[in-house]
């Protein structure tokens, strides 16, 4: 089977008021992914103009213009993820296609959220921009239909984006477990070339059994500090170092227990078989001298 991808989800939980300390947070952030054992950090690139309207959604205007990420730390982040190991991912919401591109560049892979998978004119710049730079692009599918799946799925596979990752997803925040029918997404693992699973939950079931079915990317939302739901809205699904290394651990021992397909005697049973099989007369163990 193929190996999980540990995706840490920083989200906003790099802000601070003050930019200096804001700046070491995402660094901070890095380092500690790194340490867990994680594949790649996220980071999400937003602009309040490009993303609520300030008539209908005025508080949360507000509050997003607080959490965004200044695009010019993005180099320097991407180039640090890279010394730590780790890939550099970022969650684009900005519909601009040289906005996407200008972020690309710095990318191992781009994500299009689950409230954006209807936004065709961003699931079409991402994509677009993911061909640029020939990197991987991750739709997330969370309250989404089949239909609106396989149409964004149309869109993306018009430009030669290397490998399609599809996100199942469920946008409460927390989430129950129950809600997320892992088994839905088995229905398109033809139809891209991975799938993986946003968990969004406060345990662990979710990201396990997700490995169990075959999915082979996790995104956990991650914070290598104490953080109040006032300095970050992830904070409440997001999993300190030693709970992201438990999964990790967790996760890469149930994917060795399932194994690679084949039935043969394990190693350690080899020299067992003489001792559990029984010998011409009905007796353990086997005599070798007769038989």
């Amino acid at each position: 089977m193929k190996p999980v991808k540990i995706l840490a989800e920083v989200g906003s939980n790099w802000y601070h008021p003050d930019k200096d300390e804001a700046r070491k947070r995402a660094r901070d952030c890095i380092d500690a992914a790194a340490r867990a054992g994680a594949y790649g950090v996220k980071f999400q690139y937003f602009q309040a103009d490009t993303l609520y309207s300030q008539m209908r959604a005025p508080k949360l205007y507000a509050n997003t213009k607080k959490f965004e990420l200044p695009i010019d730390w993005i180099a320097a982040l991407a180039e640090h993820a890279s010394d730590q190991g780790l890939e550099f991912w970022m969650s684009v919401f900005d519909y601009r296609l040289s906005v996407a591109t200008e972020i690309a560049q710095w990318c191992d892979g781009l994500k299009v959220a689950s409230g954006d998978i209807t936004y065709l004119p961003l699931v079409e710049s991402v994509a677009a921009a993911c061909e640029y730079e020939n990197i991987l692009i991750m739709l997330s599918a969370g309250a989404a239909t089949a239909d609106e799946i396989y149409t964004a799925l149309d869109v993306i596979n018009k430009y030669h984006v290397p490998r399609v990752i599809l996100m199942q997803c469920v946008i409460a925040y927390p989430a129950e477990p129950y809600d997320y029918n892992l088994s839905s997404m088995l229905q398109f693992y033809d139809e891209v070339d991975e799938i993986g699973v946003s968990d969004h939950t406060t345990g662990f079931d979710v990201s396990q059994t997700a490995a169990v079915l075959g999915y082979t990317w996790i995104e956990r939302h991650f914070r290598p500090y104490e953080v109040s739901e006032s300095e970050s809205p992830d904070w409440g699904v997001s999993l300190g170092p030693d709970q992201l290394d438990w999964v990790i651990k967790r996760i890469n021992t149930v994917r060795q227990t399932m194994g690679d397909g084949q039935k043969v005697p394990c190693d350690s049973e080899k020299d067992q078989r003489l001792w559990a099989r029984r010998g011409s007369d009905g007796l353990r163990p086997v005599d070798n001298t007769h038989e």
